[in-house]
């Protein structure tokens, strides 16, 4: 567990410039050391300087119903069409194994779903990987 203790400001432009945090390695991967309050998750961090650069595609509902067009006049579906289907990361950053992948294969990516590399975009100077599984769904 790593707690933040303290929120360092640039005088000038309020923007946070260090935080000065705490660690506890007795909860490295996981670990709950008897009588501790247990971590709700695990986060992992990319490294920016060491990453591998990524674009991200975030499929989501075609559809904004789940009866597309049954509530639209002449039960026109395509007045149900969800605009926001796609979100398209083009500056992400993977970790540096990810390179080595071969397409099919599917990774889980923090707290945002499964994702696959694409088999016709992705290239060696970029990866490209679509989401194939949210991690949560309302419907």
């Amino acid at each position: 567990v790593i707690t933040c203790n303290e929120v360092v400001r640039d005088p000038s432009t309020g923007l946070v410039i260090e935080l000065k945090c705490s660690y506890d390695p007795n909860t490295r991967a996981g670990n709950t050391p008897e009588g501790a309050k247990k971590a709700k998750g695990i986060i992992q961090w990319v490294s920016q300087k060491y990453g591998v650069p990524a674009e991200l595609r975030l499929y989501d509902r075609l559809f904004k119903s789940p009866s597309p067009g049954k509530d639209q006049p002449d039960e026109n579906f395509l007045l149900d069409i969800n605009e926001n289907s796609i979100q398209i990361y083009n500056n992400s950053v993977i970790e540096p194994h990810l390179n080595d992948i071969k397409s099919g294969e599917t990774y889980q990516f923090e707290r945002i779903g499964y994702f696959c590399l694409d088999s016709k975009d992705n290239h060696s100077s970029k990866k490209v990987f679509n989401r194939v599984v949210t991690l949560k769904d309302t419907w």
